[in-house]
This record gives structure tokens, C-alpha cells and sequence, in this order.
């Protein structure tokens, strides 16, 4: 029961750590790439089998995370007339 509540507690701990010092996006990108980083561990250090499932889902969770940290692109003609009825109203 220690160890269960000792490994929740400073989980839960590093998690604020994380949001105040990078942002919630940065917090939820790292909850994201956790199973990836348990599959490759078992692959690595348990000798664990990959299947064709495991590198695609692993090429999802990759790209989901990438998309979550693009920047928007600015100067775009449709933006700037968003932005300009916007500051008229």
C-alpha cells in the first residue's frame, strides 16, 4: 500500500511540476507518449515481441503529439480578416 500511494503521490507531484513549469499541453503530451515509452522498455529490456500494431499505433500516438505542438500559422488572408471583424464588433 506504501509503494502504491508513494508512486501516486510523487506522480502526481511530478505532473504539477510539469504543468506549471511547460504548460497543460506539455503535461497531457507527456501522458500521451507514456505507453510508447512502456512498449519500447519491454521490447528493449523484457525481450518482448513487436507486432505490426504496436510501431503503428506508436506512429499515431507520435504524430498526435507532434500536431498538439504546431504552432498556428499567422498571416494568412482568412485570419487576418477574422481578426479584423473581430476587433470591429
Amino acid at each position: 500500500m506504501l509503494l502504491g500511494a508513494l508512486g501516486t503521490g510523487l506522480a502526481y507531484l511530478l505532473n504539477y511540476g510539469i504543468i506549471s513549469a511547460a504548460g497543460a499541453t506539455i503535461a497531457t503530451t507527456v501522458g500521451y507518449v507514456l505507453p510508447l515509452v512502456s512498449v519500447l522498455a519491454g521490447f528493449a529490456v523484457l525481450g518482448e515481441r513487436l507486432t505490426w500494431n504496436e510501431p503503428v499505433g506508436a506512429a499515431i500516438i507520435v504524430a498526435g503529439a507532434a500536431l498538439t505542438q504546431a504552432r498556428p500559422r499567422t498571416g494568412r488572408a482568412g485570419s487576418r480578416a477574422a481578426v479584423a471583424a473581430a476587433s470591429r464588433a
